[in-house]
């Protein structure tokens, strides 16, 4: 159903003057700032003289993937740490209100909030801003569900070249020495929820160390003990460094992540594995980044509707992916990618 014939969608049909001050609502996950960053920019391209603020989550990153978006004014922290009950019922009790004060006195005059939740809605029915307009989000990709948001504004495209300007690391050398040999493979081996999890990245990188090139592992996990030859840049990198990495790797292969976001964001060749959420969930249908998503569709997994829900899902589609599989699809996508300048 199109945006525009959902009125409650939103309390204008256009604004009547340019904005000057605006508020972008994310969600808590480091991919989920990701999926959200073309429609950020693309509300600073076409109202440029606009404050732009966004509200992140920073314990999960989001003020760090912000600092690399030069569209973005100012990062405000929600200071909700995690959607548990105890946290969000604290939250509720003090935060919560703190909050709303410290944003209401910003006066913003346009407020987007791209994943509405409970809490969310709150906030945008407390601010007081001139306008506002929400998404609803289901079945579909979150970037551009909230592009045909901003449609609403007038907003038709976004030139996507420009979103994040990554920095050279001062360390570039002690992190990626100019010995190592290419290609470069990044492997990142955990997921954040244990039903995105493939199990059989350790075989994997087993076999990736005995072709020609450098396995690069990266992500953060304080128990993983790390065995085999490379670079281990586990719990060593910041955002912005793993942004860098990332970008340098000739091909990344991941489960459904924020790195994995991290990867199709700079243009990094990236195979993709999935199974619980449908890869178009997840996905841009207009990526141009060449990937390769290796799915198992399932009953649950073309029943879901959420990406981001939080009850536990079945873990059997993904450990349905074989090594062969991966392997394939990485040796395929080395193949594809012209050798670096």
């Amino acid at each position: 159903m199109p945006l525009r014939s959902l009125p409650w969608l939103r309390n204008f049909k256009e604004p009547a003057e340019q904005p000057q001050c605006i508020l972008c609502v994310t969600a808590s996950g480091l991919g989920d700032v990701i999926m959200d960053l073309p429609a950020i920019h693309a509300l600073k391209q076409k109202f440029p003289n606009a404050r732009l603020t966004v509200l992140a989550h920073f314990n999960s990153g989001g003020d760090e993937i912000c600092k690399l978006a030069p569209a973005i004014d100012e990062t405000i922290d929600t200071g909700l740490k995690n959607f548990r009950w105890p946290t969000v019922i604290f939250f509720m009790l003090g935060r919560f209100w703190m909050l709303l004060f410290q944003l209401r006195k910003k006066k913003f005059d346009l407020a987007i909030v791209f994943w509405p939740n409970p809490i969310r809605r709150l906030l945008l029915a407390g601010l007081g801003s001139r306008y506002w307009i929400y998404s609803n989000l289901k079945n579909d990709f979150p970037g551009d569900q909230n592009l045909r948001l901003l449609q609403l504004l007038g907003i038709d495209s976004v030139d996507t070249k420009s979103i994040f300007q990554i920095p050279v690391p001062l360390n570039s050398q002690q992190i990626l020495p100019d010995n190592l040999p290419r290609p470069f493979i990044g492997v990142h081996p955990f997921c954040g929820m244990a039903w995105r999890q493939w199990s059989k990245f350790d075989t994997l990188r087993e076999h990736l160390s005995k072709l020609p090139g450098t396995v690069i592992v990266v992500g953060n996990r304080k128990d993983y003990n790390f065995k085999g030859l490379g670079p281990n840049l586990i719990n060593k990198l910041s955002i912005a460094e793993l942004f860098w990495v990332i970008k340098q790797c000739d091909v990344f292969v991941t489960a459904d992540s924020g790195p994995m976001h991290i990867s199709l964001a700079v243009g990094t060749p990236t195979v993709a594995l999935f199974g619980p959420v449908r890869p178009s969930m997840r996905i841009s249908k207009q990526e141009t980044t060449p990937h390769t998503a290796l799915y198992k569709p399932s009953d649950e997994s073309e029943k879901t509707i959420h990406a981001t829900q939080r009850k536990t899902l079945s873990n059997d589609a993904m450990q349905a992916i074989s090594l062969d599989e991966v392997i394939e699809a990485i040796e395929k996508t080395l193949n594809k990618t012209p050798p670096p300048p």
